[in-house]
């Protein structure tokens, strides 16, 4: 039984750690978008007035942007606390059989 405990213990880290390189990815792709969408927001000032409505609109998807990777950064702290959780458990069952 501890077996299948243990075994558990490391698909669900596994899983953490894809939770998380796919957290980082996603806050990179982000990023970058954000980074562009800052260039526009600049060419757009030197384009047109309408440009502010543009901007505001670009500031409040970055915005949306930084609450997601906050997001998913808890995601991967909470991920990390069920894969520490998951070696407690491993860890107990091990010793009970002992």
């Amino acid at each position: 039984m501890s077996f299948v405990i243990c075994h558990l213990s490391f698909v669900i880290c596994h899983l953490s750690f894809v939770i998380c390189h796919l957290s980082f990815v996603i806050c990179h792709l982000l990023f970058v978008i954000c980074h562009l969408l800052f260039v526009i927001c600049y060419l757009s000032f030197v384009i047109c007035h309408l440009s502010f409505v543009i901007c505001h609109l670009l500031f409040v998807f970055c915005h949306l942007s930084f609450v997601i990777c906050h997001l998913l950064f808890v995601i991967c702290h909470l991920s990390f606390v069920i894969c520490h959780l998951s070696f407690v458990f491993c860890y107990l069952g091990i010793g009970k059989e002992i």
